[in-house]
């Protein structure tokens, strides 16, 4: 809006003022000795009046972006369609809603409704789930009877902000490993800047965060790291588009997805995502 403003008195004053300069341009030979002086005088003015606008300007875009992000505040009803697709193939492989149902302090209840698409193109039969979440994004972790906090979010959320997690989870046995592996990831994030994200609906401000990971394996030995590149929207209350790429210990890639918002539901706004520093 300040933008918008700022702009229209600038373009009020440019129609004003050099069309003054230009009237005065087309009587030159009767009024030269007068108007250079009121020419030069003008061109002083805008020059000044440039200077100022550029400015006023430069501080009203980064003031738009330099924000920190507070936790998102649902509502029951609110819902998100997903679209996941293989950077591989580019063809889509899962589609996927999720909608709060319930809401109890700090944790929200959840439906999931998944469709997986297999490379063939059969689809199968959307699958009905509920599960309990934490409401500020992160996941409650349990391993061999230890509870901890994965932290995908440290709240508020601001340009520049690092932070690390680390979980372990157990890999059942296989027919190639007889034996229970345990993995130890470790992720390295960091808030780098905020980004326009296509969407159905058009362009949505979006805050860009890199995840670093490093994962390896027990008996036997392994391991290998990850990307894993989300955009936040404080609007969308969610994250409208993510990226995951895994490689192996040679650097070799393998797993490449992007999963992509294409759809909400009846998001409640609300003044409390987003606030200036």
């Amino acid at each position: 809006m300040r933008f918008n403003a700022i702009s229209q008195y600038f373009d009020v004053y440019l129609v004003r003022h050099l069309g003054e300069i230009f009237c005065c341009k087309a009587s030159l030979p009767t009024c030269f000795p007068f108007n250079f002086t009121k020419i030069e005088k003008h061109m002083q003015i805008f020059n000044l009046k440039l200077i100022f606008f550029t400015a006023v300007l430069a501080v009203t875009m980064n003031s738009s972006y330099a924000q920190s992000v507070n936790a998102p505040v649902y509502a029951v009803g609110e819902k998100w369609e997903f679209m996941k697709k293989d950077l591989w193939t580019g063809k889509v492989i899962q589609r996927y809603t999720v909608k709060n149902i319930g809401i109890a302090g700090d944790y929200l209840r959840r439906s999931f409704e998944t469709t997986n698409i297999s490379a063939n193109g059969d689809i199968t039969k959307p699958q009905f789930t509920e599960s309990t979440v934490r409401a500020d994004m992160n996941e409650n972790i349990m391993f061999h009877g230890e509870k901890s906090i994965k932290v995908w979010y440290k709240w508020p959320l601001e340009i520049g902000k690092k932070w690390s997690l680390q979980s372990k989870s157990e890999i059942a046995p296989t027919a190639a490993n007889a034996v229970a592996q345990t993995m130890v990831s470790t992720w390295n994030a960091e808030v780098v800047q905020w980004e326009n994200v296509d969407m159905p609906s058009g362009k949505v401000k979006a805050l860009k965060i890199v995840y670093k990971l490093a994962w390896t394996l027990d008996s036997p030995t392994g391991g290998g790291d990850g990307v894993y590149t989300v955009w936040y929207s404080p609007e969308q209350k969610n994250v409208v588009q993510s990226i995951y790429e895994t490689f192996t210990a040679d650097g070799s890639p393998q797993l490449r997805t992007i999963t992509q918002l294409v759809l909400t539901d009846g998001i409640v706004k609300t003044s409390t995502p987003a606030a200036s520093n």
